[in-house]
């Protein structure tokens, strides 16, 4: 979708595909918590689960002021390159998740 995006320029076509990829991205923080809370022994789980919440929130008030004002001084072309590398950046961090959850006794 990120590159239907990019690539076609229609109107009608990008807000769909924006709308889905707002979808899609949808589960993403939900899952971020529940992966902390199944690798994280349950010790941890509050001091953990408050700094992946900052963490959210810090990236949700960061990245839309950056994009916006890279938009403004260059244009909004620039949005698509900041969306894809945000989700390959996303991607590379996932990959580094262990993909067996440990047994915990």
């Amino acid at each position: 979708m990120h590159l239907l995006i990019w690539f076609v320029p229609s109107f009608i076509e990008n807000a769909v595909s924006t709308a889905v990829v707002g979808l899609v991205y949808g589960p993403i923080y939900p899952a971020n918590l529940a992966t902390t809370r199944d690798l994280l022994p349950t010790e941890v789980h509050l001091v953990s689960m408050a700094v992946v919440a900052a963490f959210g929130s810090l990236g949700a008030a960061l990245f839309p002021f950056i994009t916006g004002t890279l938009s403004t001084v260059v244009g909004p072309r620039t949005l698509p390159y900041i969306t894809i590398s945000q989700c390959v950046a996303m991607f590379c961090l996932w990959s580094l998740f262990p993909s067996n959850i440990p047994q915990q006794l």
